[in-house]
């Protein structure tokens, strides 16, 4: 609820990104879409983010949120660190409490964060394996998946690591969408998961999701993928000389998890937490700004932010 995910998008990354308001990205079969869940998730709030950590303060006997400092920590890359220094602003100037910010490069990081090590708050990306809102809740934030390990990899084991988080009832949840039927029904299972993920036990801070911007000949009749850059080409066309495909920008609106909520894991300071964010969607240049001759097509990817306690990777 402390993090302006508008305002780091516009100021510090400028790629079009969607803000995110959880963790799995619209488009993923069975994912939930902000046109039918707009008030799912966390947004921001700094109101309600002052709220939760007069809340905690009150329940820990602090007096001064100056006292409180929490450990951000991200992957080396230029981008992560401005992503991280905006958010420990944001944190200081809505909340009033302080941040470190240290770095590690990857290798070195894979290991602290996948160990009992993992610092208060992380950053972490993720890229879909296959177009299906599990590969994000189940494969990744379930008890054992990829950003919340355990020793024997099994659910509900002890935790090796990244969230070190366990909630049966999200368990449960995920675990009779991996098996309905109904793409309607597992939607709003996943809906119903991904609130206790962002925002009720604030495991994780979704930041924002991935936008790839791209120029693509204004007679090219083409598919969009939410896979990041894995397009159908063969269900491409060329349209004759002189006509122009419809234009369409592909940009989720942006209610996404943005600049409007601050987790409890923010305020809290919980053990964990995470940033994150999701996957490119191609952005399309309007006819207007693309060459009548061929220019070819170019993908931007920028850089995402999560942290663990959570989302997303979060910080």
């Amino acid at each position: 609820m402390a993090v302006d995910r508008q305002s780091l998008i516009d100021n510090v990354v400028k790629g079009g990104q969607i803000p995110a308001q959880w963790f799995s990205r619209p488009g993923l079969l069975a994912a939930p879409t902000l046109e039918e869940y707009p008030d799912l998730g966390i947004k921001y709030d700094p109101e309600a983010a002052k709220a939760e950590l007069q809340s905690y303060m009150d329940e820990k006997g602090i007096k001064d949120p100056g006292e409180i400092t929490v450990e951000i920590m991200f992957n080396t890359n230029e981008n992560h660190q401005k992503i991280a220094v905006a958010i420990q602003q944001m944190w200081k100037d809505v909340l009033g409490i302080n941040a470190t910010v240290q770095n590690q490069e990857w290798a070195v990081y894979l290991e602290t964060i996948r160990s009992k090590d993992t610092p208060q708050v992380f950053r972490l990306g993720w890229c879909q394996d296959y177009p299906d809102a599990a590969n994000f809740i189940d494969d990744q934030a379930s008890s054992g998946g990829s950003s919340n390990p355990t020793v024997d990899g099994k659910p509900g084991s002890e935790p090796a690591g990244g969230f070190m988080w366990y909630n049966q009832e999200f368990e449960d949840l995920v675990n009779q969408a991996l098996v309905e039927p109904d793409t309607a029904k597992r939607t709003e299972l996943y809906a119903k998961a991904e609130d206790i993920l962002v925002k009720q036990d604030a495991v994780m801070i979704p930041i924002y999701w991935y936008t790839s911007v791209q120029l693509t000949k204004i007679n090219v009749e083409r598919t969009y993928s939410v896979m990041g850059g894995k397009e159908s080409f063969n269900k491409w066309d060329i349209l004759p000389e002189g006509q122009e495909r419809k234009p369409q920008m592909t940009a989720v609106p942006a209610t996404e998890v943005p600049p409007t909520e601050v987790p409890p894991t923010e305020t809290e300071v919980p053990p964990t937490a995470t940033l994150t964010e999701v996957p490119p969607t191609e952005t399309e240049v309007p006819p207007t700004e693309v060459p009548a001759t061929e220019v070819p097509p170019t993908e931007t990817e920028l850089p995402v932010i999560e942290s663990t306690a959570t989302s997303s990777s979060s910080l």
